[in-house]
């Protein structure tokens, strides 16, 4: 939400969007600006704000999966840092866009772009195969299936 600081009860505000009132509910990255203009005197002045993106995540895989050996996941490329979480907490030292899973779990990343903007993937949950005891001449293969609350991609 932006909001005009301080309100003044003899100005009317008007928006780039479109929009009039003191406050505007934004969802997308932009430059907005608004114009206050006073009405005793017909004055204006304006003000505007810029809103960088959130990272975008949708690069990082979502769902249910078998593992059959250790898996490589990749979290997008270019981004300030990087931080990958098993079961919502951050694995200490998990910094790199990658990251190897080793043990079952429900794995995230946690993505900040240059602007200093950060966002956390979905979930994808992970779980070792019985790639051990399938015979040898059979072939596992990873299955990424959308859970819902999924936002990503699919």
């Amino acid at each position: 939400m932006l909001n005009v600081s301080p309100v003044l009860g003899y100005c009317q505000y008007y928006w780039s969007t479109g929009a009039t009132g003191t406050g505007i509910i934004v969802s997308n990255a932009g430059t907005y600006t608004v114009l206050a203009v006073d009405t005793l005197t017909g004055c204006s002045s304006s003000a505007s704000i810029i809103i960088h993106p959130l990272p975008d995540l949708c690069f990082v895989p979502v769902g249910c999966y078998i593992m059959c050996d250790n898996d490589t996941l990749c979290g997008p490329p270019n981004l300030a840092s990087y931080q990958w979480n098993k079961n919502g907490v951050p694995i200490p030292e998990a910094t790199m866009m990658w990251y190897v899973v080793t043990m079952n779990g429900s794995y995230s990343l946690t993505g900040t772009n240059s602007f200093g903007c950060s966002k956390t993937s979905d979930s994808l949950s992970s779980w070792s195969s019985l790639a051990a005891v399938i015979p040898a001449q059979w072939s596992v293969t990873p299955h990424l299936v959308p859970t819902a609350g999924d936002s990503c991609c699919w």
